[in-house]
């Protein structure tokens, strides 16, 4: 019996999954939402992702854990850093647990507001996800091969008998 095949660079993969945080909250569900499309070898998914999806074959489904260092870093609390409110636009919403983009020399980045006062508003650059144990449930619902080989879901190529 041939071994099935596992996706790899240039193979277009399509994926469904649930992340939750290793407590069980869930922060994405794509049976919701509708699958992931993305090309093994991009860089258009965390590497942990790819690296699981790429030891999957077309029907599988398996459960991964992943830890902070390998998922969004441990949490870097010498980035939360207050701001005088009068950086800010007059009449801008400035609540707590509002996400917001800010711009700097070498870019935009998003913060969450976690405080307001009368003179400062503190945010956290900090991902939602940085210093979380995860859990990722993968569903590899088909690939598009970027190479075609014969394999166990493929027809012989047509004999060019003359």
């Amino acid at each position: 019996m041939a071994q099935r095949r596992t996706p790899g660079p240039g193979d277009r993969v399509v994926v469904h999954y649930r992340g939750a945080i290793r407590d069980g909250e869930t922060f994405y569900n794509s049976w919701g939402h509708g699958p992931l499309v993305f090309e093994i070898g991009t860089g258009h998914v965390k590497p942990f992702f790819e690296k699981a999806v790429r030891e999957m074959t077309p029907g599988s489904k398996r459960v991964i854990e992943v830890s902070p260092e390998e998922g969004y870093g441990p949490y870097r609390p010498e980035l939360v850093a207050s701001l005088p409110r009068d950086k800010f636009p007059p009449g801008e919403p400035l609540e707590v647990g509002r996400v917001i983009r800010l711009e700097t020399t070498s870019g935009w980045f998003q913060a969450e507001i976690v405080a307001v006062d009368e003179t400062s508003v503190t945010i956290d650059p900090n991902h939602p996800l940085t210093g979380k144990h995860l859990v990722y449930e993968i569903d590899l619902l088909e690939v598009e091969w970027a190479e075609p080989t014969r394999g166990d879901d493929e027809s012989p190529p047509a004999s060019s008998a003359s």
